[in-house]
């Protein structure tokens, strides 16, 4: 979630131009706006040797971080003090036999915390708000915790002066590579995107790319992964500023040449993109699809969830395209749970009389794109059907319980 707004400066150190090209697309999209080329910044480090953060403990002041203004632009953050005093609180879940359980990366004092983790053969990687850690996967700390701008120590610009968070990582099964993501502030206008050079996200290196959006504000980034790119939605103000979808040319990023970025603008809210997962790809020529919720009684219409498909061409850019499909229809649901705001807290928990926040504007990361077979059909062919059979939609929205549980055989 956003930290502050102000003014940002633009990155002097690596070359990045941008020459936006106006195409009006369907329902209010526009672009494509094309970025680069970044040439990365190349960190040759083990990450074990990088100075560690204190840990947050229980009663130490909590920084709530205010949500968006009504007028769609990233408000400043009023951000109040709080003492968090140790709830009552039940007994922790037991493990799934045969999984390891252990304590991820620490609190770093922030509401919300901005979590996020991926699973590969050997580690387990997670980054907090501004700081990422490192594990085996019996639960053994590697690297960490540390401030994740660190990665781009020496680099210039703003993913190095600028710790701002909202991170994400994806271990790329296909490469056998770890990407780390996070934004930039005061204004929301880089992504940084860091690489491993190999397997080994401890001692193996990183290409730090830091791409500019041109001026666009990029709240609540998420990334995926997808065989042609590296994708990420993220918008631009919560509620009716509109949102943006992004490809990074992800086969020159994992050879650590330079690359280009390109996104499209779409009027409505938030879209998560399709993360792939597994060892089975997609067909070559596949487009990556971005889906968001709609709810009817707010936005009018029947509850559905609204889908693009973004085919990117980085050879020539303005052939690439974000283009509507058939809503996916759904059972009736209401996201008011907490009013139609973005960060309302009304959900009771045991032992405390603070409660949850809801977020229920957006879909959570990830959504994940998996192919099995349900009976004489693939969940491909499902997909390219909007997804109709329920039997199969739990290959693409299982992503939260399986990231949840850090598993991958």
């Amino acid at each position: 979630m956003d930290r502050i707004a102000l003014r940002a400066t633009m990155f002097a150190g690596a070359v990045l131009l941008l020459f936006p090209v106006w195409v009006l697309g369907q329902d209010g999209s526009t672009g494509p706006f094309v970025g680069g080329p970044v040439t990365p910044h190349v960190f040759r480090g083990d990450l074990s040797k990088l100075p560690t953060v204190p840990t947050w403990q229980e009663g130490q002041p909590v920084t709530v971080i205010g949500q968006e203004d009504e007028e769609g632009e990233p408000g400043v953050a009023s951000a109040q003090l709080l003492r968090h005093s140790k709830s009552g609180g039940g007994a922790a879940a037991a493990p799934i036999a045969g999984d390891a359980s252990f304590e991820g990366a620490p609190a770093t004092g922030f509401l919300p915390p901005d979590t996020a983790a991926d699973v590969g053969p050997n580690h387990v990687v997670e980054a907090v708000n501004t700081v990422f850690e490192i594990f085996d996967k019996q639960g053994t700390v590697l690297a960490g915790p540390s401030f994740i701008n660190l990665l781009w120590a020496g680099a210039g610009g703003n993913c190095q002066t600028t710790n701002a968070g909202d991170p994400d990582v994806r271990y790329d099964q296909a490469a056998d590579r770890w990407v780390i993501m996070q934004f930039t502030l005061p204004a929301h206008t880089d992504f940084c995107v860091a690489v491993s050079r190999t397997s080994d996200p401890v001692t193996g290196g990183w290409f730090l790319y830091e791409f500019a959006t041109g001026g666009i504000g990029n709240d609540y980034p998420k990334l995926a992964v997808w065989p042609d790119a590296y994708y990420l939605g993220s918008q631009r103000g919560f509620p009716s500023s509109g949102s943006d979808a992004w490809a990074l040319d992800r086969t020159r990023m994992l050879a650590g040449s330079p690359a280009t970025m390109i996104g499209f603008f779409d009027a409505g809210r938030f879209m998560l993109p399709s993360d792939l997962d597994g060892s089975t790809q997609p067909a070559a020529g596949t487009p990556t699809v971005f889906a968001r919720i709609a709810d009817g009684a707010e936005l009018g219409g029947v509850d559905r969830i609204e889908l693009r498909a973004f085919h990117v061409d980085f050879a020539t850019p303005a052939n690439s395209t974000f283009t509507s499909l058939p809503n996916l229809s759904t059972a009736a649901f209401d996201r008011d749970l907490c009013g139609l705001g973005l960060l309302a807290t009304c959900i009771p928990q045991p032992g405390t009389s603070v409660g949850l926040e809801s977020l229920t504007p957006w879909p959570m990361a990830s959504r994940t794109w998996r192919l099995a077979t349900c009976s004489s059909r693939t969940s491909a062919d499902i997909e390219k059907n909007v997804w109709q059979a329920p039997a199969c939609n739990r290959s693409f929205l299982s992503g939260i319980a399986r990231r949840g549980h850090w598993r991958r055989t």
